[in-house]
Protein backbone atom coordinates (compact mmCIF):
# COMPACT_ATOMS: atom_id res chain seq x y z
CA UNK A 1 0.00 0.00 0.00
CA UNK A 2 1.46 3.38 -0.92
CA UNK A 3 2.04 5.31 2.04
CA UNK A 4 1.76 9.28 1.93
CA UNK A 5 4.02 9.69 5.32
CA UNK A 6 7.19 8.67 5.40
CA UNK A 7 8.81 6.95 8.81
CA UNK A 8 12.47 7.36 8.82
CA UNK A 9 14.04 6.01 11.84
CA UNK A 10 17.71 5.97 12.66
CA UNK A 11 17.75 2.64 14.29
CA UNK A 12 15.97 0.99 11.10
CA UNK A 13 16.15 2.48 8.11
CA UNK A 14 18.30 5.74 6.73
CA UNK A 15 17.01 7.52 3.87
CA UNK A 16 17.56 10.99 1.90
CA UNK A 17 15.01 12.93 -0.08
CA UNK A 18 16.04 16.11 -1.43
CA UNK A 19 13.51 18.84 -0.78
CA UNK A 20 14.06 22.28 -2.32
CA UNK A 21 15.02 25.37 0.26
CA UNK A 22 15.27 28.84 0.05
CA UNK A 23 18.38 30.75 1.74
CA UNK A 24 17.72 31.86 4.96
CA UNK A 25 18.78 34.76 7.55
CA UNK A 26 21.40 33.27 9.99
CA UNK A 27 19.49 32.28 13.08
CA UNK A 28 21.41 33.91 16.22
CA UNK A 29 19.65 32.69 19.68
CA UNK A 30 22.69 32.95 21.77
CA UNK A 31 26.03 33.96 21.30
CA UNK A 32 27.12 30.19 21.97
CA UNK A 33 24.94 28.75 19.07
CA UNK A 34 24.44 29.88 15.85
CA UNK A 35 22.05 28.15 12.72
CA UNK A 36 22.62 29.36 9.01
CA UNK A 37 20.48 28.21 6.03
CA UNK A 38 21.43 28.56 2.78
CA UNK A 39 19.23 26.60 0.31
CA UNK A 40 19.75 23.23 0.91
CA UNK A 41 22.73 23.82 3.27
CA UNK A 42 23.38 24.44 7.01
CA UNK A 43 25.90 25.57 9.17
CA UNK A 44 25.66 24.50 12.51
CA UNK A 45 28.22 25.95 15.52
CA UNK A 46 27.56 25.57 19.02
CA UNK A 47 30.15 26.10 22.25
CA UNK A 48 29.15 24.18 25.69
CA UNK A 49 25.16 24.62 24.77
CA UNK A 50 22.54 22.13 26.24
CA UNK A 51 22.01 19.43 23.36
CA UNK A 52 17.91 20.38 23.80
CA UNK A 53 18.68 23.91 22.81
CA UNK A 54 20.68 23.30 19.66
CA UNK A 55 17.54 20.38 18.54
CA UNK A 56 15.12 23.31 19.62
CA UNK A 57 16.95 25.74 17.35
CA UNK A 58 17.09 23.15 14.48
CA UNK A 59 13.48 22.87 14.60
CA UNK A 60 12.93 26.38 14.67
CA UNK A 61 15.09 26.52 11.31
CA UNK A 62 13.76 23.76 9.87
CA UNK A 63 10.18 24.16 10.84
CA UNK A 64 9.79 20.46 12.18
CA UNK A 65 7.94 19.40 15.43
CA UNK A 66 10.42 18.16 18.46
CA UNK A 67 10.03 15.53 20.67
CA UNK A 68 12.05 14.70 22.90
CA UNK A 69 11.72 10.82 24.88
CA UNK A 70 13.90 12.32 28.25
CA UNK A 71 16.42 14.31 29.75
CA UNK A 72 18.94 16.01 27.08
CA UNK A 73 20.73 18.85 29.26
CA UNK A 74 24.24 17.34 28.34
CA UNK A 75 26.39 20.18 26.95
CA UNK A 76 27.85 20.16 23.52
CA UNK A 77 30.06 21.71 21.29
CA UNK A 78 29.09 21.08 17.70
CA UNK A 79 31.07 22.41 14.60
CA UNK A 80 29.13 21.80 11.26
CA UNK A 81 30.23 23.41 8.49
CA UNK A 82 27.87 23.97 5.15
CA UNK A 83 26.40 20.13 5.09
CA UNK A 84 23.66 19.16 3.65
CA UNK A 85 20.76 20.19 6.22
CA UNK A 86 19.60 16.33 7.01
CA UNK A 87 23.17 15.28 6.99
CA UNK A 88 24.10 18.34 9.31
CA UNK A 89 21.16 17.50 11.40
CA UNK A 90 21.53 13.81 12.21
CA UNK A 91 25.38 14.83 13.19
CA UNK A 92 23.60 16.84 15.38
CA UNK A 93 21.29 14.58 16.81
CA UNK A 94 23.80 12.66 18.02
CA UNK A 95 24.91 10.28 20.13
CA UNK A 96 21.28 10.20 20.57
CA UNK A 97 18.57 7.82 18.70
CA UNK A 98 16.24 9.65 16.81
CA UNK A 99 13.62 8.71 13.83
CA UNK A 100 12.34 11.79 11.28
CA UNK A 101 8.34 11.73 9.81
CA UNK A 102 7.90 12.99 6.29
CA UNK A 103 4.42 13.60 5.01
CA UNK A 104 3.94 14.32 1.74
CA UNK A 105 3.34 18.38 0.84
CA UNK A 106 2.61 18.59 -2.97
CA UNK A 107 4.44 16.00 -4.03
CA UNK A 108 7.49 16.50 -1.94
CA UNK A 109 8.02 15.10 0.99
CA UNK A 110 8.48 17.40 3.97
CA UNK A 111 9.95 16.74 7.29
CA UNK A 112 7.11 17.41 9.88
CA UNK A 113 8.50 15.31 13.08
CA UNK A 114 11.61 14.27 14.86
CA UNK A 115 11.42 11.73 17.93
CA UNK A 116 14.65 12.00 19.48
CA UNK A 117 15.43 9.09 22.14
CA UNK A 118 18.68 10.02 24.25
CA UNK A 119 21.29 7.55 24.07
CA UNK A 120 21.69 5.01 27.15
CA UNK A 121 24.83 4.15 26.87
CA UNK A 122 26.20 7.90 26.94
CA UNK A 123 26.43 10.84 29.27
CA UNK A 124 22.96 11.31 29.79
CA UNK A 125 20.98 8.32 32.04
CA UNK A 126 18.50 6.83 29.67
CA UNK A 127 15.03 7.15 31.05
CA UNK A 128 12.18 4.40 31.49
CA UNK A 129 9.34 3.78 29.40
CA UNK A 130 7.01 6.26 31.28
CA UNK A 131 9.01 8.79 30.86
CA UNK A 132 7.36 12.16 29.68
CA UNK A 133 8.90 13.44 26.54
CA UNK A 134 8.52 17.20 25.72
CA UNK A 135 7.65 18.52 22.61
CA UNK A 136 8.50 22.08 20.80
CA UNK A 137 5.63 22.62 18.52
CA UNK A 138 6.87 23.47 14.89
CA UNK A 139 6.37 27.32 13.91
CA UNK A 140 2.66 28.55 12.97
CA UNK A 141 4.06 30.67 10.29
CA UNK A 142 0.49 32.95 8.48
CA UNK A 143 1.46 31.45 5.25
CA UNK A 144 2.29 28.01 4.07
CA UNK A 145 5.83 27.89 3.91
CA UNK A 146 8.18 25.32 2.89
CA UNK A 147 10.83 23.48 4.78
CA UNK A 148 13.22 26.49 5.81
CA UNK A 149 11.19 28.42 7.94
CA UNK A 150 13.74 30.61 10.16
CA UNK A 151 12.13 31.22 13.97
CA UNK A 152 13.39 31.77 17.22
CA UNK A 153 14.70 29.75 19.01
CA UNK A 154 12.64 27.31 21.33
CA UNK A 155 9.26 28.96 21.48
CA UNK A 156 7.19 28.80 24.03
CA UNK A 157 4.78 25.78 24.25
CA UNK A 158 1.22 26.76 23.75
CA UNK A 159 -1.46 26.16 27.00
CA UNK A 160 -3.04 23.07 25.75
CA UNK A 161 -1.33 23.01 22.23
CA UNK A 162 1.60 20.51 21.34
CA UNK A 163 3.71 21.88 23.97
CA UNK A 164 2.07 19.32 26.39
CA UNK A 165 4.00 16.47 27.57
CA UNK A 166 3.17 12.61 26.70
CA UNK A 167 4.29 9.58 28.13
CA UNK A 168 5.41 6.59 26.18
CA UNK A 169 2.45 4.45 26.86
CA UNK A 170 0.08 7.48 25.51
CA UNK A 171 2.36 7.55 22.41
CA UNK A 172 1.07 3.78 22.10
CA UNK A 173 -2.44 4.87 21.85
CA UNK A 174 -2.19 7.56 18.96
CA UNK A 175 -4.38 7.24 16.09
CA UNK A 176 -1.98 7.74 13.50
CA UNK A 177 0.52 4.31 12.72
CA UNK A 178 3.89 6.46 12.66
CA UNK A 179 3.41 7.84 16.37
CA UNK A 180 2.57 4.44 17.61
CA UNK A 181 5.99 3.01 15.61
CA UNK A 182 7.96 5.47 17.06
CA UNK A 183 6.88 4.86 20.45
CA UNK A 184 8.25 0.78 20.04
CA UNK A 185 11.10 2.67 18.76
CA UNK A 186 11.93 4.84 21.60
CA UNK A 187 11.34 1.50 23.82
CA UNK A 188 13.16 -0.54 22.29
CA UNK A 189 15.79 2.07 22.12
CA UNK A 190 15.51 2.15 25.86
CA UNK A 191 15.14 -1.55 27.26
CA UNK A 192 13.79 -3.08 30.41
CA UNK A 193 11.01 -5.14 31.97
CA UNK A 194 8.58 -2.29 31.12
CA UNK A 195 9.74 -2.13 27.77
CA UNK A 196 9.33 -5.80 26.82
CA UNK A 197 5.69 -5.69 28.54
CA UNK A 198 4.56 -2.42 26.42
CA UNK A 199 6.62 -4.20 23.01
CA UNK A 200 4.37 -7.73 23.75
CA UNK A 201 1.24 -5.72 24.12
CA UNK A 202 1.58 -4.37 20.78
CA UNK A 203 1.49 -7.37 19.12
CA UNK A 204 -2.39 -6.90 19.32
CA UNK A 205 -2.34 -3.73 17.17
CA UNK A 206 -4.97 -3.62 14.04
CA UNK A 207 -2.06 -2.84 12.03
CA UNK A 208 0.28 -5.50 10.52
CA UNK A 209 3.41 -3.27 10.38
CA UNK A 210 3.19 -2.41 14.06
CA UNK A 211 3.06 -5.87 14.83
CA UNK A 212 6.02 -6.46 13.04
CA UNK A 213 7.79 -3.69 14.32
CA UNK A 214 6.56 -4.75 17.68
CA UNK A 215 8.41 -8.12 16.78
CA UNK A 216 11.82 -6.46 16.01
CA UNK A 217 11.63 -4.40 18.64
CA UNK A 218 10.90 -7.85 21.04
CA UNK A 219 14.13 -9.07 18.67
CA UNK A 220 16.66 -6.32 19.53
CA UNK A 221 16.05 -6.54 23.17
CA UNK A 222 15.98 -10.31 23.34
CA UNK A 223 15.57 -12.65 26.76
CA UNK A 224 13.12 -14.87 28.11
CA UNK A 225 10.77 -12.45 28.69
CA UNK A 226 11.28 -11.03 24.78
CA UNK A 227 11.37 -14.52 23.62
CA UNK A 228 7.93 -14.94 24.98
CA UNK A 229 6.09 -12.03 23.54
CA UNK A 230 8.24 -13.80 20.45
CA UNK A 231 6.54 -17.00 20.29
CA UNK A 232 3.00 -15.39 20.93
CA UNK A 233 3.60 -13.44 18.17
CA UNK A 234 4.26 -16.81 15.39
CA UNK A 235 0.41 -17.16 15.94
CA UNK A 236 -0.68 -14.02 14.19
CA UNK A 237 -2.54 -13.89 11.78
CA UNK A 238 -0.11 -12.08 9.07
CA UNK A 239 2.05 -13.68 7.46
CA UNK A 240 5.19 -11.31 7.67
CA UNK A 241 4.97 -11.13 11.05
CA UNK A 242 4.75 -14.74 11.66
CA UNK A 243 7.88 -14.93 9.50
CA UNK A 244 9.45 -12.11 11.57
CA UNK A 245 8.88 -13.79 14.75
CA UNK A 246 10.44 -16.66 13.33
CA UNK A 247 13.11 -15.70 12.08
CA UNK A 248 13.94 -13.21 15.59
CA UNK A 249 13.39 -16.46 17.53
CA UNK A 250 15.89 -18.59 15.39
CA UNK A 251 18.62 -15.41 15.63
CA UNK A 252 17.87 -15.28 19.75
CA UNK A 253 17.98 -19.34 20.32
CA UNK A 254 21.36 -19.32 18.01
CA UNK A 255 23.09 -16.58 20.18
CA UNK A 256 22.24 -18.47 23.16
CA UNK A 257 23.51 -21.82 22.70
Amino acid sequence: MVRLTWLIAGLLIVAWSPIALAAQPMVRPAVDLIIQQDGEILTVKAKQVPHRQILEGLASQLNFELVVAGPLEERRSVDIEARPWEEALKRALAPASWAFVYRSSSGEPQLVKVFVFPDKEGGTPAPNPGARPTRSPAPTPSSPPPLNTATSVAPAPPSGGLGTDVNLNELLQADDEETRALALIGLATMGGEQAITALTQALQDKAPWIRETAVEGLAELGGEQAMRGLEQALGDDNADVRRAAQEALNRLRQESH
